[in-house]
């Protein structure tokens, strides 16, 4: 298990430093070096942050606090942005690579909720649930497999890791709270796909898709805790470190279990 878990952050500190050094949000960047456009579809009033990783302003930045400072969106603009927008604005936070530098996913999430205001704009807004699981379910993997992906496609998340910046999103209360039986099922269904596609590569690369998975049964989880499904709350009061998973998303061995009982709710509930 330590050494999984080693792996699984050593993999996820190369994407943090991949995400610092990386072009504007509206372009690919390519093994081979050549920049291309960018097809995928984004909000029409999505923040566009006037400083990035790469440009000569960012580099000349003197710490951490001073890149944050870029990247706080003014409240002026938040006031008048649609919903979707607020999402792909938190998405396209140069900085959103920072989740691998803390110790969970729920850290991660307080942390930044606290940090940038966009965030408290998104859990105020009435239609936040219906627009983050929307926007989840019509999610696909641009690649079957990952031979020649970079680690870009123009949102700040390579494949499986969008998957993941997501799934943050929708672990939350705000979230979960607010979302519709329909919703649910829905998400759940999108939820369940998107995991199973996370194991089916062998390039190397899938790494980035083994993160993945944990955000996935993570919102699992949230979602059978919610629910308050009979057999979840078996094998979670059965278990310290699923109690401990449900309220932090960190890495856990019982992560298969987690899924195989996802798998009965979604049966019972979904189908």
């Amino acid at each position: 298990m330590k050494i999984r878990n080693i792996v699984l952050l050593l993999v996820g500190g190369l994407f943090l430093l991949t995400n610092c050094s990386e072009p504007a949000n509206n372009e690919l960047f390519h093994d081979d070096n050549v920049v291309a456009l960018s097809s995928i579809k984004r909000a029409s009033d999505s923040y566009i942050y006037p400083v990035r990783p790469g440009s000569p302003e960012w580099n000349n930045f003197e710490n951490h606090e001073q890149m944050v400072e870029a990247c706080q969106i003014p409240k002026s603009v938040l006031n008048i942005m649609s919903t979707k927008g607020v999402i792909e604005s938190i998405l396209e936070n140069p900085l959103y690579g920072d989740f691998a530098a803390y110790n969970n996913y729920q850290e991660f999430y307080d942390r930044f909720s606290s940090t940038f205001n966009a965030y408290k704009t998104l859990e105020s807004r009435a239609d936040a649930s219906s627009e983050l699981i929307s926007k989840y379910c019509s999610m696909e993997y641009q690649y079957s497999n990952l031979s020649g992906f970079s680690y870009w496609d123009g949102r700040g998340c390579v494949p499986g890791v969008a998957f993941l910046c997501m799934e943050i999103l929708l672990a939350q209360d705000f979230c979960l709270d607010k979302a519709t039986n329909k919703e649910i099922k829905s998400l759940s269904l999108h939820l369940y796909d998107s995991y199973k596609l996370r194991g089916t590569d062998d390039n190397p690369k899938a790494l980035f898709l083994e993160i993945g998975r944990f955000s996935a049964a993570w919102v699992a989880s949230r979602i059978m805790e919610k629910q308050q499904y009979g057999e979840w709350l078996v094998l979670k009061n059965g278990s310290d470190t699923v109690s401990n998973f449900l309220r932090t998303g960190m890495f856990c061995d019982e992560r298969e279990s987690i899924i195989e009982v996802f798998e009965h709710f979604i049966d019972e509930n979904c189908r």
